[in-house]
């Protein structure tokens, strides 16, 4: 009841308690929606899964969740992994024993560098830097060294990595109730280079092109001297209507 007390409105609460589901908004829902469309594990009609949740998560917890599976989510959650300009190779294979173990990811590689968020104090979470030290002689434990991160040299640090704005701690957004005011772009290997839409949504940006409403789309071209250029005009003013 705590945590319900510090993500719900008293309003949110008398709605659940009058109709036995949580007040979400449109935008709120559309994500959560597109979310359970692009699942690939389980398959089910967004509606009937939108009014389950409904009847557990508020808004505001729906919302966290949703961060947690986006990129950025991941970032403050597990971290990302930078080079160690040390050439840490502690953790190297021996030799002639190939890199099948990293490649197949049985092993963790531990020769790069993680910078995630320290969630041990509540008030106040820092981001701190993970260096792998190898191996004890005693218990063959894992070793390491913890180094605090100033959140102003993130984007010397990630390759990537920029604020939106001026330099911020992005780990405040993991509070609670979260602090959603940092804004960044994390460009990753193999992840879309836009901000993902729940944190579009918080952030109140629109990072994606056709859903804004470029200037070439609304000026007129002759269809007789261009005709490749006004039909890719007309797609695209239909993707741009669908989308919205």
């Amino acid at each position: 009841m705590n945590i319900i007390n510090k993500q719900a409105s008293q309003e949110e609460i008398d709605y659940f308690n009058k109709n036995g589901i949580w007040p979400w908004s449109q935008e709120v829902i559309k994500l959560y929606e597109e979310a359970i469309i692009h699942n690939p594990y389980i398959r089910t009609i967004p509606e009937d899964a939108t009014n389950y949740a409904r009847k557990i998560y508020n808004e505001s917890a729906i919302i966290r969740i949703l961060t947690y599976q986006s990129k950025e989510g991941q970032f403050l959650l597990n971290g990302v992994l930078i080079n160690d300009l040390s050439n840490n190779n502690i953790d190297n294979l021996p030799s002639g024993f190939g890199d099948f173990g990293y490649t197949s990811h049985l092993i963790g590689n531990k020769t790069n560098d993680i910078i995630k968020c320290n969630f041990k104090n509540d008030i106040n979470p820092t981001l701190e830097r993970i260096t792998y030290t190898g191996k004890g002689d005693i218990f063959n434990q894992q070793t390491k060294k913890i180094t605090q991160v100033d959140y102003n040299d993130l984007e010397k640090l990630i390759p990537g990595f920029s604020f939106l704005s001026s330099p911020c701690n992005p780990c405040k957004s993991m509070l609670l109730p979260p602090d959603y005011s940092c804004t960044y772009r994390l460009n990753i290997k193999n992840k879309s280079p836009f901000i993902s839409k729940i944190w579009q949504y918080l952030w109140g940006i629109n990072d994606n092109p056709l859903i804004s409403q470029p200037s070439f789309l609304t000026e007129n071209i002759n269809s007789n001297e261009f005709p490749l250029l006004s039909e890719l005009q007309s797609e695209l003013q239909k993707e741009n209507y669908y989308r919205k």
